[in-house]
């Protein structure tokens, strides 16, 4: 009986590499909002208040990334 079960190893291999890959892109886009957060507040992105600042939008150094 047991010789009849079907394996899905194909499809279960697809989606755990997908699954790991998903945990690598939000690790990476977590830290980078971290990182780009601490250079605003030091005052690292201050030279683009130089341009129009109502086009900033995100780009503004005030902006936060809520994490």
């Amino acid at each position: 009986m047991l010789t009849d079960v079907i394996r899905y190893r194909t499809g279960h291999a697809i989606n755990l590499g997908m699954l790991a890959l998903c945990l690598v892109v939000t690790a990476v886009t977590i830290s980078y909002c971290k990182w780009e957060s601490a250079k605003r507040e030091k005052g690292e992105r201050d030279d683009r208040l130089r341009k129009d600042q109502t086009l900033l939008g995100h780009r503004h150094p005030k902006f936060k990334y809520a994490i």
